[in-house]
């Protein structure tokens, strides 16, 4: 498979970090009212490293012990897969993101079945 690709770290080093909206949204011990709050003031032109954080956070499992019951987790991702598909520019990867999502067993099955592709599907994933 060849080596690795070197780190650029001169690049890694003008990288942006994640606002402090985004960080809250995905955090594992914000709230549900504070991740919503969150969501609200990244709006519509999201800036791409926030964008990468949700999505990261879409394709993450539901994390075991989280602060929120599996309802309000999967409510908050929804919102915010909704919100990277009304953004002025569309995410790139976010079709990608959205099958390998629903095709991906880690993820519970009330997640899966919550994806826009879900309803298309001739047979639901058993919960």
């Amino acid at each position: 498979a060849g080596p690795a690709p070197a780190l650029d770290v001169a690049a890694a080093a003008d990288v942006p970090p994640v606002s402090d909206a985004a960080r809250a949204v995905v955090d594992p011990v914000s709230d549900y009212a504070a991740r919503l709050a969150a969501m609200r003031q990244l709006g519509y032109a999201i800036a791409p490293q926030d964008v990468a954080a949700l999505m990261d956070f879409l394709n993450a499992p539901l994390p075991e012990g989280s602060k929120l019951r599996p309802n309000a987790y999967n409510s908050v991702r929804n919102d915010a897969f909704e919100l990277l598909l009304r953004q002025k520019q569309l995410t790139g990867g976010i079709g990608e993101l959205l099958v390998g999502v629903y095709n991906d067993p880690r993820h519970d099955a009330m997640w899966r079945n919550k994806l826009p592709i879900a309803g298309e599907a001739s047979e639901r994933i058993p919960e």
